[in-house]
């Protein structure tokens, strides 16, 4: 989990009005910049550079700025187990905070909310340390801080903080309270992104506990969060995968393959290699639940290639390579096991993974007692125990089901005692005068602007973040279509020149058909990638040209069709474009494969709010709709709408097919 991260974005725009001079506004934001590409790979480079902006912010007097890189030496510091230099910055922006406060007022400030970030990075920091005690008193005087100034984000985030601090020494019910608070807050908000990792946290969390039902639920309301909040496709691609291990761990093949088919087409389509690893995961674990542990070997070497450990997830590739030794010790490949489990013993202690190391230690210990290699057996060991004493408290586990229910019931007790507390008011009102009445509701007049002006905050934080992340995710997608187009686009044409040029010197006119069909499959290959790239270019496409699309893609067939062109003023995502047009392709290769169609209908209508329906209709001979099997490709096209929250209808009888396709339009074209 790296919620802690989402602090930084969502206090980031604060920094962006912290100067008065142009020349150095832009200096200090170059230095912010350089400053977090450095602070992974040279950490002293890091902390000159926020040095460096520090006194650059002093003296432009940004009160913003000079805040900002007090918070980022704080971070830096701890990072690098410097605690000493860490508590220095810390005082040092106190200081500065207690001095603004007094000179101006709270009220007056440009970051009022300093001293919470202040306790905040420092637990962070302490916690980088293994301080985990200072962390969580550091962290709970942020959140009193937070609640002061009624920062909801601000204390949502601590939360998820805190639950993260617990998950680290294993106190797992403490971890889903905090988890479950945590996503109370963010449930209110439009921060569907951030709720979508308090839900995998909460699932992780169960899944250490061997709680599967808990797991999948909260990894299912993940999944859904990702989808609301437009997340990069690989982003829907990860929470797939893990759906499908979890299925897996549970027994329940068919919805295992499910996850894994959805991940799979996510991956081939948009060249997305490094996942594959994660998928083979899945497969191994399939495989090793029936003791086949040759096929669950071939399928984690096959996929090792891809393992690109700069694109995925640290604890990711800790799951890859745990499995991928499990399966090599267990199949006779001692030594190339123990060389990976070194690697993941690396890990663990990067990322404190103190549960999972304490297994992995042990394991690395017997296999050196074992060849007699005492002194590393002893290492190991030792290593051992120490995770071993950093986890703390296991029976608590045990009574987790109790704790979590009277968390849900004290929401209840609150909400009943909330109930009769309005009730008492209201008794309580009528026996005032008309004075108090007055009173009240202007109190509540100043509430409801004080709810509006929070409000009108929050949405233009939302704003802002979502202009970067559609800009992100924009330029990904520009850059997939350009290598589509460059790599395969250009092996397809180079194919079809060099079967038109065998066409133009072959004698045979047997071969020169079968070229013909060969030259003609290509051109379709080239056609089908068009369509393709067409829709990963862009979020959003008119109707009117999935209409077209459609259209030349019958015309394929040399067929009567008829074809509606209304509401092309009518905008659709791209997501939903592509399946829709895959649905058509196949009902169409249906009509005219298995049902003789001599004519295609094709109508376009626009239902109520913002509903589209395209009902593509035969004249073929039908079909009994018990007799449909998977293999007719209705269960693809059923998939495919549900995939985009649409519906799938299907009537057929001997005077034809009738097939419906309800989807979602964005907005009027303006």
């Amino acid at each position: 989990m790296k919620i802690g991260v989402f602090t930084i974005f969502l206090y980031l725009f604060f920094t962006l009005f912290s100067a008065n001079v142009s020349g150095q506004l832009n200096e200090i934001d170059r230095l912010k910049v350089e400053a977090n590409n450095a602070r992974f790979s040279n950490t002293n480079e890091a902390s000159s550079i926020l040095l460096k902006g520090l006194q650059i912010a002093k003296k432009s007097n940004s009160e913003l700025d000079i805040g900002y890189f007090y918070r980022k030496l704080i971070s830096e510091k701890g990072n690098a187990q410097q605690l000493d230099s860490a508590l220095y910055y810390f005082h040092k922006g106190l200081s500065f905070y207690e001095s603004t406060r007094n000179q101006k007022g709270v009220e007056n400030m440009e970051d009022n909310l300093l001293k919470a970030h202040l306790h905040s990075e420092l637990g962070e920091a302490f916690s980088a340390n293994l301080d985990f005690d200072q962390s969580r008193k550091l962290y709970n005087q942020a959140l009193i801080e937070y609640g002061v100034l009624n920062d909801f984000i601000g204390v949502g985030i601590v939360k998820t903080n805190l639950a993260n601090l617990a998950l680290k020494q294993g106190d797992f019910p403490t971890a889903i309270q905090a988890f479950l608070s945590s996503k109370s807050i963010f449930d209110t908000t439009e921060y569907h992104y951030v709720t979508a990792e308090i839900c995998q946290g909460i699932s992780s969390t169960y899944e250490k506990m061997s709680n599967l039902t808990g797991a999948i639920q909260f990894a299912e309301q993940s999944l859904a969060y990702i989808k609301k909040g437009d997340y990069e496709y690989p982003g829907i691609i990860n929470a797939q995968i893990n759906l499908a291990k979890l299925w897996v761990a549970f027994g329940d093949t068919l919805k295992m393959k499910y996850y894994m088919k959805r991940a799979e087409e996510g991956i081939d389509t948009l060249s997305l290699h490094y996942l594959k690893p994660m998928l083979a995961n899945v497969q191994a674990s399939y495989f090793m639940n029936k003791n086949d542990f040759e096929s669950a070997k071939q399928v984690l070497l096959a996929a090792e290639p891809n393992l690109i450990e700069n694109k995925i997830d640290a604890i990711q590739i800790f799951e890859f390579k745990r499995l991928l030794s499990d399966v090599l010790i267990t199949t006779g490949d001692i030594k190339k096991g123990e060389l990976i489990l070194r690697d993941i013993i690396e890990i663990v202690d990067s990322l404190d993974m103190f549960q999972e190391g304490v297994k992995v230690a042990k394991l690395l210990a017997d296999l050196y007692e074992e060849d007699q290699q005492y002194e590393y057996a002893y290492f190991f060991l030792k290593k051992h125990h120490f995770y071993k004493d950093q986890t703390i408290g296991f029976k608590q586990q045990k009574a987790f089901k109790e704790i979590e229910a009277k968390y849900q019931n004290s929401v209840q007790k609150n909400q009943l005692l909330e109930q009769k507390r309005q009730i008492d008011e209201a008794a309580w009102r009528i026996q005032q005068n008309e004075f108090l009445v007055i009173i009240l509701v202007l109190l509540l007049l100043l509430s409801l602007l004080i709810y509006g002006l929070i409000n009108r905050s929050l949405r233009l934080r939302k704003q802002k973040e979502l202009q970067a992340q559609h800009l992100k995710s924009s330029q990904e997608k520009l850059r997939i279509s350009r290598d589509l187009h460059d790599n395969i686009g250009a092996e397809l044409t180079l194919i079809k020149s060099k079967i038109d040029q065998r066409i133009y010197v072959e004698k045979d006119q047997a071969h020169v058909r079968e070229l013909k069909e060969l030259s003609n499959s290509s051109k379709y290959a080239m056609d089908e990638l068009r369509k393709t790239i067409w829709a990963t270019k862009t979020n959003q496409i008119m109707l009117a040209e999935l209409i077209e699309k459609i259209e030349v893609f019958i015309q394929r067939f040399e067929i009567d069709y008829s074809i509606s062109k209304n509401y092309s003023d009518l905008i659709i995502s791209a997501l939903t474009a592509l399946n829709v047009y895959r649905s058509v392709q196949e009902a169409m290769q249906n009509s005219v494969k298995h049902s003789n169609a001599t004519k295609i209908d094709v109508i376009v209508k626009k239902l109520k709010e913002r509903k589209i329906q395209l009902e593509f209709q035969d004249n073929g001979t039908g079909f009994e709709l018990a007799q449909v099997t998977e293999g007719n490709g209705v269960q693809n096209m059923k998939d495919r709408m549900s995939e985009i929250e649409g519906e799938f209808m299907l009537h057929s009888s001997q005077n034809g097919t009738k097939i419906k396709l309800t989807f979602l339009s964005m907005q009027n074209k303006k």
